[in-house]
């Protein structure tokens, strides 16, 4: 990891050989000091060597921390939860991280997580897990009981002036078919959807104030 300044001067660099000798990390997210002296970087664990039953998930949801040349790291999973996207937020000497989880291992959003740690010790202080309402999956999907909320990719997240919390992410995925041109072949061709919208806002406590769906399709090939 290697940290610049806005003129492109380096302030420091951390190597992570030792974490990646026991696993393989997807990094997603990263919040900064501002002072440049600590690094909170956020994304997916994926085990190198554990063995795993088919039906269990092969990642865990990491936050590394770099300062003074030291790396520490907290996990987020819990019994029956379980993080599916999380983003980080400093906030004086505490640390928050809100995003999504599911309460069964198959990518399935059911609601809106909270953790909040202490930024110097890494220690979780407050979890708070948030169902999605019956009015936001009849936003989302009407009548239908059946439907799941899954593909969803954070867009922004900010602190509003009143200290509440704001995030968007969209529905993302891709799919692949196989179409027959004139000539007789075959081409493969890959759509990009980017469907709908959630928003939320949650209180500093990990209360939910309100998330709504915006209903939408694109699609690009």
């Amino acid at each position: 990891v290697h940290l610049f300044d806005d003129d492109l001067n380096k302030i420091w660099e951390h190597n992570l050989s030792d974490k990646v000798e026991e696993k393989n990390y997807a990094f997603e997210a990263l919040a900064i000091s501002k002072n440049g002296d600590e690094a909170y970087i956020l994304g997916k664990a994926y085990f190198k060597k554990r063995r795993f039953k088919a039906e269990e998930r092969k990642f865990q949801y990491e936050l590394v921390k770099i300062s003074g040349g030291i790396s520490k790291t907290v996990a987020f999973d819990q019994p029956g939860k379980f993080s599916e996207g999380l983003y980080p937020l400093l906030l004086q000497d505490k640390l928050l991280c809100v995003g999504f989880y599911a309460d069964r291992k198959d990518n399935r959003y059911n609601g809106l997580s909270f953790f909040k740690l202490d930024a110097n010790r890494l220690t979780v202080e407050r979890t708070k897990y948030n169902a999605f309402s019956q009015q936001f999956m009849q936003d989302k999907f009407g009548r239908n009981d059946e439907q799941e909320i899954n593909n969803l990719v954070f867009k922004n997240v900010v602190l509003t002036k009143e200290n509440e919390i704001l995030f968007n992410a969209e529905e993302y995925f891709v799919t692949s078919s196989l179409q027959r041109t004139g000539a007789g072949q075959r081409v493969k061709v890959d759509r990009y959807h980017y469907n709908d919208i959630v928003s939320a806002k949650m209180a500093l406590d990990g209360t939910m104030i309100w998330a709504r769906n915006i209903n939408k399709a694109e699609v690009t090939q």
